[in-house]
């Protein structure tokens, strides 16, 4: 069995070596149709080991440009987007990216959904503005869930990005749609902890009087 450090490394690691291994072989594919039709398969399992990836309403290109990658560009084949070029991924940028040193407003959050923010407010078409909104809101809870269990509602949540955008963003909790993927964090209720714990001394009172109770006929007879 080969020791992994010794094979080539992840060209993208989130989709792991042997989805990488059929990109490889889709290289080699020489028949067209037959590497378009290899080609296609390869994207539906990748939407299919990556589900969270639909949340990205440019998900579908973001797809295709990760599969020409992986394939280190050599993968040539119809694609409905424009294919990425070597350049355009290896470039780095010309200036460095300046360094937060302020503090955030609100600090459970971070500056980066702060940024985010502010971008929803420069985009002109509302529905791509909703639908990155419920992004945000979306890493927002897992952030709130992480900090205040409790609080990790929608409600709470809309407050904020009205906060965050200075009263700009007028959004209420019941306009808000969260993925399901982003509840991944469980709620430790404790209510529920309590309700479990009477539970359990109910149970086991009445096991003790179950006992007790065999005893006393026993003792009868």
């Amino acid at each position: 069995m080969p020791y992994k450090l010794s094979e080539e490394p992840l060209r993208l690691r989130e989709f792991g070596r042997n989805l990488q291994g059929l990109i490889d072989f889709a290289v080699t594919v020489e028949d067209r149709e037959t590497r378009n039709r290899v080609a296609n398969e390869i994207i539906r399992i990748m939407v299919t080991l990556n589900p969270a990836l639909k949340e990205n309403p440019e998900y579908k290109q973001k797809i295709w440009d990760a599969l020409i990658i992986m394939s280190d560009f050599k993968l040539d084949v119809d694609s409905p987007f424009p294919l990425p070029k070597p350049e355009e991924f290896n470039q780095r940028p010309t200036t460095r990216v300046a360094y937060f040193k302020g503090r955030p407003k609100l600090r459970q959050y971070g500056y980066n959904i702060q940024q985010m923010i502010q971008k929803a407010l420069e985009m002109d078409d509302m529905a791509k503005r909703t639908a990155y909104l419920n992004q945000i809101a979306g890493t927002m809870k897992l952030f709130l869930r992480s900090a205040d269990r409790e609080g990790a509602n929608e409600d709470h949540i809309a407050e904020h990005i009205r906060e965050l955008s200075g009263g700009r963003l007028n959004v209420k909790g019941e306009d808000l749609t969260i993925s399901k993927s982003y509840s991944t964090v469980p709620l430790n209720n404790p209510q529920n902890s309590k309700t479990n714990n009477r539970h359990k001394n109910s149970n086991s009172n009445n096991s003790n009087n179950n006992r007790g109770g065999h005893r006393n006929k026993r003792r009868r007879k």
